[in-house]
């Protein structure tokens, strides 16, 4: 446990798309504070905008001690589900 608050700030990269993109494949907060001696959650957040696999990659990079933690990220697109069934 720490004696003091953190600082972390996350990266989201998405393989194969230009850094600064505007489509968010994923996304979640830029930045978050960790309270002394409490821990924390990010919430990443999956919006395919095409059916396949998408993979990248999330660092959460605590400023305060600055160690980065490098995720992989893979998810998968599927087709929508169909609102209705016609006969």
């Amino acid at each position: 446990m720490s004696s003091s608050d953190w600082t972390v700030q996350s990266r989201i990269r998405i393989d194969g798309q230009e850094e600064g993109s505007r489509d968010k494949v994923f996304s979640g907060p830029s930045d978050f504070k960790v309270q002394a001696g409490k821990t924390a959650s990010y919430t990443l957040s999956f919006h395919p905008t095409k059916v396949g696999k998408v993979t990248g990659s999330l660092a959460l990079s605590n400023i305060t001690t600055n160690d980065t933690y490098t995720y992989t990220l893979i998810a998968e697109g599927d087709e929508p589900a169909a609102e209705d069934h016609l006969v």
